[in-house]
């Protein structure tokens, strides 16, 4: 437990934590209740994860069921998880693990935020995790990226290698993080090149495959796009089979998937779903009980280039270590989605 609280003293300094209860504002760090120990050493936690798709989406959920995995094997957590719940059964998946005694329920995106907000007064003593949520409470912590910088990251790489002048970008449905880092994608492609043509497409959905790669034909054959970044979850794996048959380039999030389809994914924009997910579970287990507001960026390494393909030259490289400097230091701006 010592290297725990040493693990959380360190995240807690280098985060952008602020805690909030009932939705207000509050201390820029958690306030731990106790001194730090857990009251019950011996008691064993439980964590349990809500999935709308399967855990094997290669992007999202798998990142999720990662950091899962890391609260077993390095907090000593006992681990469940649902996959492919649909959107009625979200309040009746969570309600189940609050009533089974879990200590902490993770519900990754905004989808299930409603879900949140409707029993977490029911289950005082249980901790909600929401990515992507908008709100907190007592029991309830919200944990973000900032996806105007990681569209900006993905634009600018899609731009430095594109040859035909257009990129695209595919995102989900048209919740705040998606819209967000569609506005960062298109800024980063101008910022590189101004008169490239950049191409936004939204599937309206997480989990249709046959969608994601419908789009990116469309955006091909209508665009001559070259490179593409998809932002929608379990439907990147249809842009990567589009990107696949007509000879494009893909660029991934929040994994690095460069092993999976070497010459087709080019490099991956991470966002470490995972870290967020270990971080929560650390704030649990060392009872800091308020709910807290988490937002990773480049500053904490939450946001991050992934391995690059060997078509990336150097050049390319050494452009994109000059984007990440400038939008750590702010001098370079991404402006919030009009």
């Amino acid at each position: 437990m010592k290297k725990l609280t040493a693990l959380f003293l360190a995240l807690a300094m280098s985060l952008s934590l602020v805690a909030c209860s009932n939705g207000g504002g509050g201390s820029a760090t958690p306030t731990p209740q106790n001194s730090g120990a857990p009251n019950e050493p011996d008691k064993k936690l439980k964590a349990a994860l809500v999935l709308d798709g399967p855990i094997d989406d290669g992007g999202w959920n798998a990142d999720c069921y990662n950091g899962l995995v890391r609260c077993q094997d390095e907090l000593g957590y006992e681990i469940t998880v649902s996959e492919n719940v649909a959107q009625s059964d979200y309040v009746s998946a969570a309600r189940e693990y609050a009533a089974a005694g879990y200590d902490l329920v993770i519900l990754p995106g905004n989808q299930f935020q409603d879900a949140a907000i409707e029993i977490c007064e029911e289950f005082p003593d249980v901790h909600f995790a929401g990515i992507n949520f908008s709100f907190t409470a007592d029991n309830v912590s919200a944990m973000a990226f900032n996806d105007l910088q990681s569209g900006f990251m993905a634009g600018a790489f899609a731009a430095l290698m594109s040859e035909t002048g257009a990129v695209g970008y595919i995102g989900g449905t048209e919740i705040q993080s998606i819209v967000d880092a569609e506005a960062g994608f298109m800024q980063g492609a101008k910022y590189i090149n101004p008169d490239i043509t950049t191409v936004s497409s939204m599937t309206g959905s997480w989990s249709d495959v046959a969608k994601g790669k419908e789009l990116a034909l469309a955006q091909i054959s209508t665009s001559n796009v070259d490179v593409i970044f998809g932002f929608a979850s379990a439907c990147n794996s249809g842009m990567i089979a589009a990107c696949k048959e007509q000879g494009r380039k893909y660029i991934a999030e929040p994994l690095d998937i460069l092993d999976s389809e070497p010459g087709v994914i080019i490099g991956s924009v991470l966002e470490k779903n995972s870290e967020l997910i270990v971080i929560i579970a650390e704030m649990v287990a060392l009872e800091v009980t308020e709910g807290q507001s988490i937002v990773g960026d480049l500053s904490n390494g939450i946001l991050a280039y992934g391995a690059f393909g060997d078509e990336v030259s150097d050049e390319v490289r050494s452009r994109l270590d000059e984007v990440i400097a400038g939008l750590s230091d702010g001098s370079i701006k991404v402006e919030p989605a009009a």
